[in-house]
């Protein structure tokens, strides 16, 4: 997560964009608590990683404190102009960047859903392209190419491997996204390892109990 957030903004992290509501913000800053909060990593013996846990909380905190004042999110903004040849951001981003991005992963999951893994190709990539570094345009855009992949006749479990490690690599350091450990535990299942499909799961779950995707999931794993 530090590395993640290396030279990036307070919208990169609370992983939410400028036009950002209120109630967004706090849906944001609750889930980040299920990882990072201190209840969360003092559950775990984080090792030599134990000295970052309470200030990734504290920036968590700062964050939420700037951009929930309109005013100091506002002062805020005027900063981030001065300096932006210094920043590094995913989120930080222009607002029809962000509803294009939305609507081409939108379409790719219908394309998913109907049985057409190349129109849900193309649609992802240009989601993630629109959007780089969005947990559930780059792990949608994984699992639509892995499909594609087999499809073509790949091996499949070298491009499950392959996909797998994307979508890991997507979800780390970040807040928990339902729909990216969905697509994550979906590479798991086509890995061959069940147990972690479980896992991503039980995340999705505990976030949304109602989750239909995760629920089917999870019965046919036995979970």
């Amino acid at each position: 997560r530090a590395a993640r957030l290396d030279r990036g903004t307070f919208y990169d992290v609370l992983e939410v964009t400028p036009a950002v509501e209120t109630d967004q913000i706090m849906t944001a800053v609750a889930l980040l608590e299920r990882r990072y909060g201190l209840a969360a990593t003092s559950a775990h013996d984080l090792g030599d990683h134990a000295a970052l846990a309470a200030p990734a909380w504290d920036q968590i905190e700062r964050a939420k404190k700037v951009l929930l004042d309109i005013a100091s999110r506002g002062r805020y903004n005027d900063w981030l102009r001065d300096h932006w040849s210094e920043i590094r951001t995913a989120w930080a981003i222009d607002a029809t960047a962000t509803r294009t991005a939305g609507e081409a992963y939108a379409r790719a999951q219908h394309a998913l859903a109907a049985g057409d893994p190349h129109r849900a190709l193309s649609e992802a990539a240009a989601a993630a392209r629109l959007h780089p570094g969005h947990p559930d345009y780059e792990t949608g855009l994984a699992w639509a190419r892995y499909r594609v992949e087999v499809i073509g006749g790949a091996d499949a479990a070298a491009a499950a491997r392959r996909e797998r490690k994307v979508a890991t690599a997507a979800t780390a350091g970040v807040r928990p996204w339902p729909r990216a450990l969905v697509a994550l535990a979906l590479l798991c299942i086509a890995d061959r390892d069940p147990d972690s499909a479980r896992w991503h799961l039980r995340e999705v779950l505990a976030i949304d109990p109602a989750s239909p995707a995760a629920r089917q999931l999870m019965t046919r794993l036995g979970g």
